[in-house]
């Protein structure tokens, strides 16, 4: 019954905030860009239904690409990060960066190239800011919004993902088409309606329960 619930997009990732949010932190931070091809990997919580043995396999691979300069994000709640051994054999395998969390997450991904994450909202950013999303869904045994979307690019192997990263990386590989994308965001993130009218549509809703 529409006079009992309201359906309201997501403030954190439509497309106005992504934008100030942009300008807010382009203030205060310096770009990090290396000169390889930049893979920006969002770490996931390790205790929801994760293999941790496949996912740092995976980064392994990534990081042993030529021309890859692999970034990996720790995630900044729950059991998101990596052992200090972990992180010493991945710096082995090639150029890896883990940046700390002063470093936000969507100056990251506006300046990486490709996109890694699964089960985690961030890829909403990602796909707001035109980058390729890879979702490699065969490391955890979830069910996500971005699974079979048609906005990102569902890998079900190590040995895919890897032949995605270097399609993409080549040139091989375009982008998810640019309408797929928007319409998912219009469903997903916008509650339907455009994106510009979704913090307005919160202000009205709060002014609206002010005047009543």
């Amino acid at each position: 019954d529409p006079k009992k619930i309201v359906v309201l997009g997501s403030a954190r990732f439509c497309l106005e905030w992504s934008r100030i949010n942009d300008q807010l932190l382009a203030r205060d931070q310096k770009p990090l860009r290396p000169a390889n091809y930049l893979a920006l990997f969002f770490l996931p919580h390790w205790d929801y239904q994760v293999s941790r043995e496949s996912c740092i396999s995976l980064l392994e691979k990534i990081a042993q690409q030529q021309n890859i300069t692999l970034y990996i994000k720790a995630h900044t709640r729950g059991t998101g990060a990596l052992e200090n051994d972990e992180k010493a054999k991945l710096r082995k395998c090639g150029s890896v960066e883990f940046p700390g969390e002063t470093e936000h997450s969507s100056r990251l991904i506006k300046q990486s190239d490709i996109v890694i994450n699964f089960g985690s909202s961030i890829a909403f950013e990602a796909l707001r800011q035109g980058k390729p999303v890879i979702n490699p869904s065969y490391l955890h045994r979830n069910d996500t919004f971005f699974d079979d979307s048609g906005a990102v690019f569902d890998t079900t192997s190590e040995v895919q993902t890897l032949e995605v990263i270097q399609g993409l990386e080549s040139g091989r590989i375009e982008n998810m088409k640019t309408e797929i994308i928007e319409k998912f965001l219009h469903e997903r993130v916008d509650g339907g309606g455009k994106g510009h009218d979704v913090l307005q549509s919160y202000l009205d809703l709060f002014l609206q329960d002010r005047d009543a």
